[in-house]
């Protein structure tokens, strides 16, 4: 977290960080439990388990800035 609000450009923009992190999961959420209403739980959560390692590979093969 330090990091992020430092390349952000101080502690004055910490709140803005915690308020995308709470507006992300508040609208994911619903979305995800409509999706698993309609598909299955099981499958929904593979799902979720796919685009977790999705982005944990696309963000290690990413360059780093510094």
């Amino acid at each position: 977290m330090p990091t992020i609000v430092g390349d952000l450009g101080g502690l004055a923009h910490f709140a803005w960080v915690i308020t995308a992190y709470t507006l992300a999961s508040a609208v994911s959420t619903p979305i995800w439990g409509k999706l698993s209403d309609l598909f299955g739980r099981k499958g929904m959560f593979m799902a979720s388990i796919v685009v977790f390692l999705a982005g944990s590979a696309l963000a290690g093969m990413s360059r780093g800035v510094m």
